[in-house]
């Protein structure tokens, strides 16, 4: 997919300065390689317009950042290099990552279970009872990411959008019909599941846990 398709695809009214052909997107300078998109988030911890040089010297043609920060950039990096100030990186990164990996939950039955406690219980309640009914599932969530490709070991209850377009690209790929997923009320503050088409929602309940967080 070109560059330019994604953007209009989003409806992000923005000229490339170097349209290519997309070859990956990454938040993680670490994982960028020819042709990705960088997306520089700015976290609780770390800004990643920091590394956004870094991205480039690994081959991101293209940086996704804050208004701010976007202006700063000028001069800074090459002419050739995409730069594109947006109001939220983390959805646009969302879309773009939904857009790229073919929309994949419009292709599967996606159900979200979120709250404060019984969520990773009733994923795997679910995931048991459907396979018993014979449906092929895959599940995202704390203990485990099982996509019918690929078992890993949870990193994240629930992943960035990245990750989770990927994960549910390859159960739409191994034949997968429903993925039951976690979704922790801090992946919804950081719009980790922005954008995802949910065939259904699940509200455990909300404790004090959560308080400090959503007030």
């Amino acid at each position: 997919m070109k560059y330019s398709e994604l953007l209009n695809i989003i409806d992000l009214k923005t000229k490339p300065v170097n349209d290519f052909a997309v070859a990956g997107l990454a938040y993680d300078s670490r994982k960028v390689k020819d042709g990705f998109i960088f997306f520089a988030i700015k976290g609780f911890k770390e800004d990643g317009n920091k590394y956004a040089v870094k991205a480039i010297e690994s081959g991101a043609n293209a940086i996704i950042t804050d208004f701010i920060s976007a202006k700063q950039f000028i001069g800074e990096i090459p002419n050739d290099i995409n730069i594109i100030g947006v109001d939220d990186v983390r959805k646009v990164m969302a879309q773009m990552a939904f857009v790229f990996c073919g929309k994949p939950s419009e292709k599967i039955k996606l159900i979200g279970i979120t709250g404060t406690n019984g969520k990773t219980t009733i994923t795997y309640l679910l995931k048991h009872i459907f396979e018993t009914a014979g449906f092929k599932c895959g599940l995202i969530g704390t203990i485990d990411y099982l996509t019918g490709a690929s078992k890993q070991e949870s990193r994240l209850t629930t992943p960035d959008s990245i990750e989770i377009n990927v994960m549910l690209k390859e159960m739409v790929d191994a034949g997968i019909e429903f993925c039951f997923m976690e979704v922790s009320s801090i992946a919804l503050v950081l719009h980790r599941v922005y954008g995802q088409e949910f065939s259904a929602g699940i509200f455990t309940n909300l404790t004090s846990e959560h308080l400090d967080l959503h007030k």
